[in-house]
């Protein structure tokens, strides 16, 4: 855990001149690092991303590595790809093929919160089916943002290997900025039925000027006895975001 602590010093030393961007979550669409936001990215943008990390329940150690292409088709709308591949102790390496779309119902204002519709699907993944409603609002001072926060109500459903069991929960979500282009991020949520444990991350993530993103930090996805490391690292295709 010491080194992970320096790992994240160092990367706040290393980004502390930024302003905040977005990253992709695990579930696909734009967000915090396991949840999805109710923000869209901007239209016409295409993402590349990749996070790789690993999750351990008692003796077995499994490492999952989620990529997606996702476009935003408005800024209201956007729709992408998803490939997650996964090596774990009970089965070959394998991967799960699925896609995912949001949808922003209320944009973002002074007197109200943005609110989007977002869903996510996963063939044969143990949370094969993804869905949620969530509400995000920017807190500005003196035309700045000084802390952005999240709320949503989620719904998750197993494949037919788990026999295809749901439930309902939900999650909350905070982001600090540091600095103009970087920002602290931290989530938590209630605890899926079907699952070991809630689903929660902290971590740093940073928008290069570039269009690029960068995370990196400590996440539970609900299939770990604690939170373990992550990187993640997005990349624009055909232009700036």
């Amino acid at each position: 855990m010491n080194n992970y602590c320096r790992i994240l010093m160092g990367g706040l030393l290393l980004l502390g001149l930024c302003r905040p961007g977005a990253t992709q979550t695990f579930y696909g669409s734009t967000g915090l690092l396991v949840h999805p936001s109710a923000f869209v990215s901007a239209p016409g943008s295409f993402h590349l991303n990749v996070t790789a990390l690993t999750q351990k329940k008692g003796p077995n150690l499994n490492t999952y590595v989620p990529t997606s292409l996702a476009y935003a088709l408005s800024r209201r709308a956007e729709i992408g790809a998803l490939y997650v591949r996964h090596t774990g102790p009970e089965a070959s390496p394998h991967g799960h093929f699925g896609g995912f779309a949001k949808y922003q119902l209320v944009p973002d204002g002074a007197s109200h919160p943005a609110f989007a519709l977002t869903g996510a699907y996963r063939n044969g993944d143990a949370l094969e089916s993804f869905a949620a409603g969530v509400a995000s609002h920017n807190f500005l001072r003196n035309g700045r943002t000084f802390l952005t926060a999240h709320a949503g109500v989620k719904w998750g459903r197993t494949s037919d290997y788990w026999g295809y069991q749901t439930d309902i929960g939900e999650f909350i979500g905070l982001e600090y900025p540091f600095a103009p282009r970087l920002r602290l991020v931290g989530e938590t949520s209630t605890r899926f039925k079907f699952e070991h444990n809630a689903a929660s991350a902290l971590g740093l993530a940073w928008d290069a000027p570039n269009g690029s993103h960068v995370a990196l930090g400590f996440v539970n996805i609900g299939r770990s006895d604690a939170s373990r490391f992550f990187f993640g690292f997005g990349y624009p295709i055909g232009g700036r975001r």
